[in-house]
């Protein structure tokens, strides 16, 4: 049996509960928030790449699109739509063909990030407040 931080109860060390708050103590969710918020951004940075040119909108899709800045006739380039949220840098030529310059994977996965952070940062949010709540309960805390 081990004592679960401080709150009177004991709790068995091979029980789920005994495991969350050992996890939890270790401060791993706070590591998880910041590994996913980080990831989040590093993500992101990665997608904007896709919006870099260096070249003019039209030879860019072009050298996208065939390999080469240097392609004459059909289809013909009408234009390049950028979007930073979510992240997009699409290609469109008359014949209806499109492209996306931005890897598929990066808006899921910087929601994937978000929402795990959020996640994280909401059980940080709820413990901190039952231990507080228990503490006041027990008679060791302070109230006002």
């Amino acid at each position: 049996m081990s004592n679960d931080g401080g709150r009177g109860r004991t709790v068995s060390a091979g029980s789920p509960v005994g495991m969350w708050m050992r996890f939890y103590a270790a401060g791993w969710v706070h590591l998880i928030a910041v590994f996913f918020a980080v990831g989040a951004v590093f993500v992101y940075l990665f997608g904007l790449l896709g919006l870099v040119r260096l070249e003019y909108d039209w030879r860019e899709c072009t050298n996208w699109r065939y390999g080469t800045y240097e392609r004459s006739g059909p289809p013909a380039f009408v234009r390049l739509d950028d979007s930073y949220f979510p992240l997009s840098a699409v290609c469109h030529w008359d014949d209806g063909s499109t492209l996306d310059h931005v890897p598929a994977f990066v808006n899921p996965a910087v929601a994937l990030c978000i929402a795990a952070t959020i996640t994280a940062v909401a059980i940080i949010v709820f413990q901190n407040r039952r231990e507080r709540r228990d503490m006041i309960d027990d008679g060791n805390g302070h109230s006002g």
